[in-house]
């Protein structure tokens, strides 16, 4: 699925109502619909959707996979891939993952946030005058 974040979070909730993903993420119904309706999240629930749901923050944000640097358990798809991997290094890893996911979306979302005051801006100096 195309188009921007709302259609994104969507597809994440496919089924489910917007009062039951409200209460599984820890916020509101009112601010479920916003987001679905094209209301830019925060970063804390763009992070808890991610982990709730399993799905990548980058994607979230942009419709894109974000790429993965290689790693111990990079490139293990099944459980038997990973019998040689410590679960230690696993843990290691998904950590990094995550850290990596969340910063990656922290710095779009400061500037999606720095690009939206500018259009505002441009939209005010633009509004005709009342004399």
């Amino acid at each position: 699925m195309g188009g921007g974040i709302q259609e994104r979070i969507a597809e994440v909730f496919r089924g489910r109502s917007q009062t039951e993903m409200a209460r599984v993420l820890g916020v509101s119904q009112r601010n479920i619909s916003r987001y679905v309706t094209g209301a830019m999240p925060g970063p804390e629930f763009l992070r808890a959707l991610a982990e709730v749901e399993c799905v990548d923050v980058g994607w979230l944000l942009t419709g894109k996979p974000t790429p993965i640097p290689e790693s111990p358990i990079a490139g293990k798809s099944s459980p038997a891939d990973l019998t040689n991997a410590s679960t230690e290094d696993i843990v290691k890893e998904l950590s990094k993952r995550v850290r990596m996911h969340v910063d990656q979306a922290t710095e779009m979302l400061d500037l999606a946030r720095k690009m939206q005051r500018q259009i505002d801006k441009l939209e005010s100096d633009e509004a005709p005058k009342e004399p």
